[in-house]
């Protein structure tokens, strides 16, 4: 197995490939198999794929729901839309590109100047972004938890349109500047996408740290704190409600707040769990996997192993919300069901009139009585 020396993470090995992302380990009969390297490769290639295929099916599946009609109007069909655009293509393109490079020893960046700095700044820029499209939904939910009288205002759709196109305008032109460090060179008649030599000390030493912290540290920190003010809060609603009870049960207003929030806390924790191992790799690993020259081999195969399993598990947070939507919400349940049953019928009076040469649709009555099986999402 070809041994990528250790280095900081997203800064590039002497093979071009990067730290964060460089780990696309080929075979290489001139080096000895090391059982780390082969563990690696091995999660590359086929839990990859599983990730891509399940990932882009369950976030259309979420992005069709939460556009129907009745959920669109909400701030957190918005968010949630967004956020699963944003997790389709970090997916179907970040994690693409690996899988290709260990299956067919293919670099898509590569092929042209223009993929090179492009993808540079997809598979930063997109990671980015679903991170604080869910710190948005997370300080909203927060504000609107603990400023209950202010929700009208905090919760209208206009002001998180405005709020996410403000941050990600913000992220693009942090991610801007890998458009001038990255260039295509070529080197005996191949081509390598790697950094420009006026820049290599930013993207070594510099770059790497500012994505760590708009990617992971900050957004992990802020979605903590809210998540713990979130629950501080309702316990303390609880305790309250609960002095006050005079036993009629849970009223209308709670059942709302705990329908709006449930689904957050949900997201978080699964967001927390996935990304923590990482960002702790991200930390840590010079402590861990110590790089003095020369590179032990062994050394450097155990941290391609903690790198690969923690950066698929980051992964997996861009392909379980659907899982997290599903579990987590009736209402979101009832409209899958919905869309689902409606698409079924739908094809089902299509071929109906395929045969018989009706041109009509579905009824108005029956339309209205599968959009009845539930509530705005």
């Amino acid at each position: 197995m070809n041994i990528t020396p250790i280095v900081a993470p997203g800064s590039k090995a002497d093979d071009g490939s990067e730290g964060i992302g460089r780990l696309t380990t080929i075979a290489d009969d001139t080096v000895p198999d090391i059982i780390e390297n082969v563990i690696a490769e091995a999660l590359w290639k086929y839990i990859s794929p599983l990730l891509i295929l399940f990932g882009t099916i369950g976030n259309a599946l979420s992005i069709a729901v939460l556009l129907q009609k009745r959920c669109r109007k909400s701030t957190t069909s918005l968010y949630l839309s967004c956020l699963a655009v944003s997790d389709i293509l970090a997916i179907d393109i970040g994690l693409s590109r690996i899988w290709i490079n260990n299956v067919f020893h293919m670099d898509i960046r590569n092929l042209h100047d223009v993929v090179c700095r492009l993808h540079f700044f997809i598979v930063y820029f997109l990671p980015q972004a679903s991170s604080w499209i869910l710190v948005m939904f997370t300080t909203e939910r927060t504000l609107a938890v603990w400023l209950p009288h202010k929700v009208s205002v905090i919760s209208s759709k206009r002001t998180a349109a405005i709020m996410i196109s403000l941050t990600m305008t913000i992220l693009a032109g942090f991610n801007m500047t890998l458009f001038w460090t990255q260039i295509l060179v070529e080197e005996d008649g191949k081509y390598y996408c790697q950094t420009h030599p006026d820049h290599i000390y930013f993207d070594y030493q510099v770059w790497p740290w500012i994505d760590s912290f708009l990617a992971s540290f900050i957004p992990f920190t802020i979605i903590a704190i809210c998540n713990l003010m979130i629950v501080f809060k309702l316990q303390v609603a609880k305790r309250l409600q609960q002095s006050m009870n005079t036993g009629n049960g849970r009223t209308t207003a709670d059942q709302k707040m705990s329908s709006a929030t449930v689904i957050l806390i949900f997201i978080s924790i699964m967001f927390l769990t996935l990304t923590s191992p990482l960002v702790l790799y991200l930390y840590f690993y010079q402590v861990w996997y110590p790089y003095d020259p020369p590179v032990d081999e062994h050394v450097a195969a155990q941290s391609e192993l903690h790198y690969t399993i923690t950066y698929l598990m980051y992964f997996t947070n861009h392909a379980c919300n659907f899982i997290l939507y599903v579990v987590s919400s009736a209402k979101f349940r009832a409209d899958l069901k919905n869309l689902l049953v409606r698409r079924g019928r739908s094809n089902e009076r299509g071929n109906i009139t395929g045969t018989s040469g009706s041109t009509g649709g579905p009824t108005r009555s029956v339309m209205e009585t599968q959009l009845s099986v539930s509530t705005k999402f």
